[in-house]
Order: C-alpha cells, then structure tokens, then sequence
C-alpha cells in the first residue's frame, strides 16, 4: 500500500488523541490540497466524495459528490477569470 501523506498521519494521530473531535476528520479522507491555514479538500477513499476539512470544524463537510465534480469546478472557476 502507498504511503500515505503525512497530513493525514498527523490528523489521524490528533484525532486519536482527542485533539480533533471525532465529527471534524475521518480516517478515510485523503488530503490532497491545503489553503496554507491548515484546511483541506480531502478525497474519500471509500465513496471517491470531496469533503473539506476545516480545522475549527467551522465549515467540514462534503463538499462535491466526485473528483469530476470538483476538477470541473476548479476548471470553470479559472475559466471564470
């Protein structure tokens, strides 16, 4: 199996400790972009769904139903500029 990143070690390794509450991360999650603050798009790897982490759980969730979805939108938000 690949190694996985070592966001989604220290997030599991926070979670597990307590210092993430168990609503706000899912081992399952893949982070694969940060926006510099310690938030990220995170893709399932059980359900292929793109969730935002949000550190203070302000605003987690899923956010598009695939990778597709969410390239496109990437895609038409550069389109837009």
């Amino acid at each position: 199996m690949a190694r996985q990143p070592r966001e989604h070690e220290e997030l599991n390794e926070l979670q597990e400790s307590g210092d993430i509450p168990p609503d706000n991360w899912n081992s399952d999650w893949f982070p694969f972009t940060e926006n510099g603050g310690g938030n990220y798009m995170c893709l399932s790897q059980k359900t292929s769904e793109i969730f935002y982490y949000d550190k203070y759980g302000a605003s987690t969730g899923q956010k598009f139903d695939s990778f597709d979805s969410w390239l496109k939108d990437l895609y038409d938000g550069y389109e837009a500029l």
